[in-house]
């Protein structure tokens, strides 16, 4: 599935009615894809996660220690 930027993504779903719209069609598409086998309950964990990151990978920085 193709990321929308920012514009894109305004331009298409102008409305609060229309967002909440396609975020229940998305779930609804899962939800058939989840029960037709087509995809795994991971598989569709791992495609609407919106950042994964284990706590392993994750580094806490002080302010200013980047610089």
């Amino acid at each position: 599935m193709a990321l929308l930027s920012s514009e894109q993504h305004s331009a298409r779903l102008s409305t609060p009615d229309e967002l909440i719209r396609a975020k229940q069609l998305s779930r609804e598409k899962d939800a058939f894809a989840l029960a037709s086998g087509e995809k795994t309950q991971e598989q569709l964990r791992t495609e609407n996660a919106f950042v994964r990151v284990s706590y392993d990978e994750l580094v806490i920085c002080r302010p200013g220690s980047l610089r």
